[in-house]
């Protein structure tokens, strides 16, 4: 980590100073975020601004790659509908503007936790997650990324889960 956060006692803000690849230090700047969690989303995305010469990918790009290569395979509606609907949850979580780079596998462990605790199914959270490790294969393909996407699957969910059966009516 390259950026530092603190809060001033006589503001209300957090302010992040960046370390850039060389050692010098940029002056501590506002980053206008009341939430540290928010402000340490501000903070990775100067971050990787500041410290790579690559451009920085946000979570709702990698998705939106993902989608176009979809339609270029000519997916169903339905599924397209479905990419959507994973993709908000995990968008909801992770943040709109986060950088993919900064994805850590403790993030994808506490997005599984919180939805545990939603009470969702794991199959449902692997579902989800499945997407989140597509888009960012997409964008390794597309050399926009440059990390393992296996490692953020969270070691206690299992990859695959057995098939349910469906009984139809004869009709």
């Amino acid at each position: 980590m390259a950026y530092y956060l603190k809060k001033y006692a006589n503001s209300k803000y957090w302010y992040c100073r960046i370390t850039r690849p060389d050692g010098t230090r940029t002056s501590w700047k506002s980053t206008r975020k009341e939430r540290k969690a928010d402000a340490r989303t501000v903070g990775e995305g100067w971050d990787a601004a500041a410290t790579s010469g690559n451009r920085v990918v946000t979570t709702s790009e990698a998705y939106r790659y993902l989608a176009e290569h979809m339609e270029r395979k000519k997916d169903s509606d339905h599924t397209m509908e479905v990419l959507s609907l994973k993709a908000s949850h995990v968008i909801s979580f992770m943040g709109e503007n986060r950088d993919i780079a900064s994805l850590e596998l403790p993030d994808t462990e506490a997005y599984l936790d919180h939805r545990r605790a939603q009470g969702r199914a794991d199959s449902t959270i692997a579902k989800e997650l499945g997407y989140l490790l597509g888009a960012l294969y997409r964008c390794r393909r597309l050399k926009l990324y440059t990390g393992d996407p296996a490692a953020l699957w969270p070691e206690v969910l299992p990859k695959s889960f057995p098939s349910r059966k469906r009984w139809l009516p004869w009709e």
